[in-house]
């Protein structure tokens, strides 16, 4: 196996493991009901859905394993209603090199940004568009207020606080 195959069975389980995670986060902490899109939904990855009042949202799940990765990149599609960033704090990117220690809780920053934020805040870079990381010095402090941001979802949703709060 080249190393090629291999960052590229790499890059595959992540952005599963990232798919898994933002659906876990929606149905454990908020009780909302998630499914993963068809494959041949090339611009989202999940759906969250509000059975009562048959609402849906489309999610993009985007993951960069590094954080001093310089962002997300985009097709030109854009039927998604959320981003969804995860940035790690493992791998490298260029000359830093992150240690991972299974015994230490994982780091990574998790990002909810809606498609209108996206698309107002894409770069060009060539024939790619780019959004750039958050976590990085030179992007906008306005990325960081995005941060752990799932209450964008649920209003999206409609779901009223009462239906999110568990049960005693």
């Amino acid at each position: 196996m080249t190393f090629m195959d291999k960052k590229k069975i790499d890059q595959t389980i992540r952005s599963e493991g990232a798919e898994n995670y933002v659906r876990a986060i929606l149905m454990m902490e908020f009780g909302v009901i998630t499914s993963v899109a068809s494959r041949s939904m090339p611009s989202y990855d999940l759906v969250a859905h509000n059975l009562t009042n048959n609402y849906n949202c489309r999610i993009s799940v985007k993951y960069r394993t590094a954080i001093n990765a310089d962002g997300f990149r985009f097709t030109e599609r854009n039927e998604y209603d959320f981003l969804v960033a995860i940035i790690g704090n493992r791998g490298k990117v260029g000359d830093h090199i992150i240690d991972v220690n299974p015994k230490e809780p994982h780091k990574s920053k998790v990002f909810i940004f809606p498609k209108y934020f996206v698309q107002k805040n894409l770069i060009r870079r060539g024939k790619e568009r780019l959004l750039k990381n958050p976590l990085l010095k030179h992007s906008p402090k306005k990325f960081r207020k995005y941060e752990n941001n799932w209450h964008r979802i649920t209003n999206f949703l409609r779901l009223s606080n009462k239906r999110l709060m568990r049960q005693q």
